[in-house]
């Protein structure tokens, strides 16, 4: 019985001799080695094994010398039985006799997992960081109708965070030239040598590259890496070449400024001692920066560039278009409650999860404006990325929760997350989880209509939320509808006439397309709200097409 343990237990067996060498081997330590049993019987672990032994062969000796265990070591590393693949494993080694006895389990699985985990968590960390930073540079731009100041905001709203380096250069004298208006530095103490930087790069306004250059073109430059020979290719004057040394600048992007057709300047944004490089992702963000900057320079369009501010952000939060899935129909429509320049905090999503399978999920987060906003950024991105590596729909609600509980700014939200697939005879199924948001509407095709019974926790609410789930059936011409409050919550004195408006507005619309579907219930609860919204609207339906069709 003891031999047959040893040979057939499902995790690696294997005793040394006090040389190291292997005495005894099970089959699954042999199968995790690659080799078969009997060839390791008289070699040591370093010479099966390259630096995987020579992990295991310290450990042994480390027994042997203390004649102590060596409890759940961990070590990794590539072996013959899967060239190429870096695994990890956790070993425990004991005295036996003259030799050493050892136990070696797989933990490949595990770092996996948590190797995703990590990744998800600074893609979510990412979005929050860049939301955030839109959320500054939205507020420096609105925060005063004189030029100076909104740009000397805007310097230090990207500051650190887009960049170690900023300057501000607005065109003068007609347009032969350009003055250096705002600058600001990650290290302060740099500011006196930043602001001589941003000084020497308008001294000449017919330079060839720089800020000059692309506020005469409107031309942006993205220099990915700089380094002193490319500053000499490109005829950059000697004190400037200094004073990028100093500041340690090794990539930069200079765009211009522009409103109403015109360039009006230039920003510049440089990366120095913190090492970083202006990734595409970064560079469309600064874009985005720029945009907004030129058009804070006219005053008398101020209004005008907070509204265009508040409409980028709002198309980051949301899909730019549906996406096409064969055997099942998408509508959508958002619409934000309240001021043009406001952000809403609803939101909506569906894309693609593998295997046939769509992830769809429909939000909205307490609140409006940036915070909001930021919220939202972060909750979407989290679901998606948990998707991306593979997660099912609880767990990326759970992954969720867990990031807005982690956030410091106080939120919660409301969602229903799941999977759409196209079924058997034309029918659509939906897995749905819940978490704490109104329960979808199912419109049958012969006109009935069914309240889909399922309840569950908010969003960054409670330790240990509970999500409620369901699977819903769509039949050749079925549509359900995902909401949110803009649909119920409708002005008026009568609180609760929203929900039966809804329901009857989704009622009279049996045999419609998804399209007309949301585009009834956000006209009658504009024309049921006096043109007016009184909380923001996003709708998602979905639908299984007609037989005839």
């Amino acid at each position: 019985m003891l031999g047959a343990l040893f040979e057939h237990a499902p995790v690696g067996q294997a005793v040394w001799d006090a040389e190291l060498r292997y005495a005894a081997i099970n089959d699954a330590l042999a199968r995790i080695n690659g080799f078969p049993a009997a060839d390791h019987i008289g070699r040591t672990p370093a010479e099966l094994l390259g630096e995987v032994g020579v992990q295991v062969e310290a450990a042994l000796r480390r027994v042997l010398e203390t004649g102590a265990d060596v409890k759940e070591m961990e070590f990794s590393g590539e072996t013959p039985a899967e060239p190429g693949a870096r695994r990890h494993w956790v070993a425990s080694f004991f005295p036996l006799g003259d030799g050493i006895g050892g136990v070696v389990v797989e933990d490949t699985a595990r770092h996996q997992a948590a190797t995703r985990e990590h990744e998800a968590r600074r893609a979510a960390e990412t979005a929050r960081a860049r939301a955030e930073a839109l959320t500054r540079v939205t507020a420096a731009l609105g925060s005063s109708m004189r030029t100076p100041r909104v740009l000397a905001g805007l310097v230090d709203a990207v500051v650190p965070s887009l960049a170690d380096f900023c300057a501000v250069h607005l065109v003068r004298d007609g347009g032969r030239g350009i003055k250096a208006i705002a600058v600001a530095a990650a290290d302060r103490r740099q500011t006196e040598l930043a602001r001589a930087l941003a000084d020497l790069q308008a001294a000449d306004g017919a330079a060839p590259v720089g800020p000059a250059a692309v506020a005469r073109s409107g031309v942006p430059e993205i220099n990915v890496e700089i380094t002193p020979a490319d500053l000499l290719r490109e005829g950059v004057p000697g004190p400037e070449r200094d004073a990028l040394a100093a500041l340690d600048i090794r990539s930069a992007v200079v765009l211009p400024l522009s409103a109403r057709g015109v360039v009006l300047g230039s920003l510049t944004l440089a990366m120095g001692s913190s090492g970083r490089h202006y990734t595409p992702e970064l560079v469309e963000f600064a874009e985005s920066v720029a945009s907004g900057a030129g058009l804070a320079l006219d005053n008398a369009r101020l209004f005008a560039e907070q509204e265009e501010v508040a409409r980028a952000l709002q198309r980051t939060l949301l899909p730019p278009e549906l996406p096409e899935i064969p055997g099942v129909r998408l509508a959508a429509r958002y619409r934000a409650s309240g001021r043009a320049n406001d952000v809403g905090g609803d939101f909506y999503d569906v894309f693609d999860a593998g295997d046939g399978e769509w992830a769809l999920v429909i939000g909205d987060v307490v609140g409006k404006g940036a915070a909001a906003a930021a919220l939202t950024a972060l909750v979407r991105a989290t679901l998606r990325a948990a998707v991306l590596r593979g997660d099912g729909p609880l767990a990326a609600l759970e992954l969720a929760d867990e990031a807005l509980r982690r956030n410091q700014a106080a939120g919660f939200c409301s969602a229903l997350h799941g999977r759409v697939r196209a079924g058997a005879a034309g029918s659509v199924e939906v897995r749905l989880f819940v978490a704490g948001h109104p329960p979808p509407l199912i419109l049958r095709a012969g006109g009935a209509l069914e309240e889909v019974a399922v309840t569950g926790t908010l969003l960054g609410v409670v330790d240990r939320p509970v999500f409620g789930e369901t699977l819903v059936r769509l039949a050749p011409g079925d549509a359900m509808l995902l909401y949110t409050d803009g649909a119920t919550e409708l002005r008026g004195g009568n609180p609760w006439r929203g929900e039966q408006a809804l329901r009857d507005t989704v009622r009279a619309a049996a045999g419609a397309d998804p399209a007309e579907l949301v585009e009834r219930v956000e006209r009658e609860a504009l024309v049921l709200s006096g043109g007016e919204l009184r909380d923001d609207l996003a709708l998602l339906a979905v639908a299984a097409p007609p037989d005839e069709q």
